[in-house]
């Protein structure tokens, strides 16, 4: 999974140490636990554009996708979050 990042949460991330190391720490003596696992911080910039940040994290459906029988985005309102899963 993909997920772009505002300046802020970048930073947070990046310079707050003890956190990414409480969150190492835990996701690997707890490997079922359903956080999703950061596999890696980027930042990156094509041309004159801004810079653009994100993050890649583990798909939290993994295998189990054929059992999964709704998603949707947890941002606050239903309306138009509903997600397909596809087979991809």
């Amino acid at each position: 999974m993909l997920k772009t990042l505002k300046n802020s949460e970048f930073e947070i991330l990046l310079n707050k140490h003890a956190l990414l190391m409480d969150y190492f720490r835990y996701v690997t003596e707890n490997p079922t636990c359903l956080l999703s696992k950061i596999l890696g911080m980027y930042k990156i910039k094509i041309g004159s554009s801004e810079p653009i940040n994100f993050i890649i994290t583990e798909n939290m459906i993994g295998n189990d996708k054929n059992r999964v029988i709704r998603t949707f985005d947890l941002k606050g309102s239903l309306h138009g979050r509903y997600e397909k899963i596809t087979s991809e």
